[in-house]
């Protein structure tokens, strides 16, 4: 689409409702006899600030979509979803087509929210069944928030058994965990499986990085061969970083040079993407190669304009070859970048304790705790509590290092400005 029409697109963008919980605007396209749903994905930084999954993408495709944007990370169980989805449901009355669409928590929406909105068809890539411990127990993902879930309990009209009109089409990879959420979807409900080994979670990026999804969605979108447009991607794989790293990533330690290689193939066929280099980064930190696997990382922090998400593995290399300093200021600059998120902190504070700074550690851990009262965190900040007790009546004060601490201020404080 051009300038213009994406303009006017934009332009006739409109609010089809609004909560506290949720936005859902919809954006018409040139085409408006069908419309997809889509919803909105896990995100570091929730809110209605963001655009919607996939609206850049459907927009310059020439698609009407609607977008269900939710104010946090707690799986659509707000009271009012079915309320939001009704309202969906209404103003796409007498459309032809009606798609669903959705990436790991959004697909775990697209599957379960399909049959509300009135859908013909549906995408779901890597979806949850549920990340109720009840309903999904081998689910160790997002603890955080499955544990804040259950304290809030679980809305049964959302989360119960899935109820679908249509057999939905369900992209994922049967290597990693979720094929055990797709064996579980279909305890409900058919599916029409499109599986795509050892891509990781979720398969998006893959499927993106090698042109597939846009056929993909399209033929499901027309009621075409989606299933047959899957198995002739299938040789694409082979120039895909997501599955090169992947893959190299599974390796066994006896064959970690066998990784390397694959990494370094990742890397070859997709130069100006994070992931290879990312993957192969992390393989050269457990070969031992750190002053190698620490430029990649800066590297990759370069071309991502320092994402949080590349951050810990970098924080760790630095650990690794012994760089104290260079460690915590990464540490540091992660937490700061996941300000809610209870294993950052909680990380944070056993790189800090195990360094010596001990205040700034039990900040950290405590943080973990406000943020997620689990056992395990609970369990760490009792001991780092413990410890310092004992230090105290032994009359030694917590080590200190403020030299190196000073610096470590100034260093992050330059680097957050920058």
């Amino acid at each position: 689409m051009n300038s213009v029409a994406s303009a006017r697109a934009e332009a006739e963008s409109r609010t089809i409702y609004q909560s506290d919980t949720l936005l859902v605007r919809g954006v018409a396209g040139p085409d408006r006899t069908g419309w997809i749903v889509s919803f909105d994905h896990f995100r570091n930084e929730p809110g209605f600030a963001q655009h919607g999954f996939g609206e850049a993408f459907l927009r310059d495709e020439g698609y009407s979509a609607v977008h269900v944007l939710c104010c946090d990370n707690r799986w659509y169980q707000y009271p009012d979803m079915l309320r939001a989805c009704a309202a969906v449901r209404q103003a796409l009355a007498g459309a032809e087509r009606i798609l669903t669409y959705g990436s790991s928590m959004g697909a775990y929406a697209a599957l379960r929210l399909g049959k509300a909105v009135g859908a013909t068809a549906t995408l779901a890539i890597s979806p949850q069944y549920s990340i109720d411990p009840a309903k999904a127990p081998w689910e160790w993902r997002w603890n955080q928030y499955k544990d804040a879930l259950g304290r809030c309990g679980w809305l049964e009209e959302i989360d119960g058994p899935i109820d679908s009109a249509i057999v939905p089409y369900v992209a994922f990879d049967p290597t990693d965990l979720d094929l055990r959420h797709v064996e579980r979807i279909e305890q409900d409900i058919p599916i029409r499986r499109l599986p795509f080994p050892h891509v990781g979670h979720p398969a998006t990026g893959y499927l993106g990085e090698i042109d597939l999804l846009r056929p993909l969605l399209r033929a499901i979108y027309d009621g075409g061969d989606a299933l047959a447009i899957a198995r002739a991607g299938r040789e694409r794989r082979r120039t895909s970083s997501f599955y090169l790293g992947t893959l190299a990533s599974k390796q066994p330690a006896c064959r970690l040079n066998s990784a390397i290689r694959l990494a370094e193939t990742a890397v070859i066929h997709r130069p100006q993407g994070p992931m290879g280099h990312y993957n192969l980064a992390k393989l050269l930190t457990r070969a031992g190669r750190h002053t190698e696997a620490i430029a990649i990382h800066a590297r990759v922090a370069e071309m991502t304009d320092r994402a949080a998400m590349y951050l810990p593995d970098h924080a760790d290399a630095l650990a690794a070859a012994g760089d104290m300093e260079g460690a915590v200021a990464v540490a540091m600059e992660t937490a700061s970048k996941f300000p809610d998120a209870a294993h950052i902190h909680h990380w944070l504070a056993h790189l800090l304790w195990r360094f010596g700074d001990r205040g700034r550690a039990l900040q950290a851990a405590r943080r973990a705790v406000a943020v997620d009262p689990s056992p395990s965190f609970r369990a760490s900040l009792e001991r780092f509590e413990a410890e310092l007790r004992q230090s105290a009546g032994a009359g030694r004060a917590p080590a200190r290092r403020s030299g190196w601490i000073r610096r470590l201020g100034a260093r992050l404080a330059a680097r957050i400005s920058g």
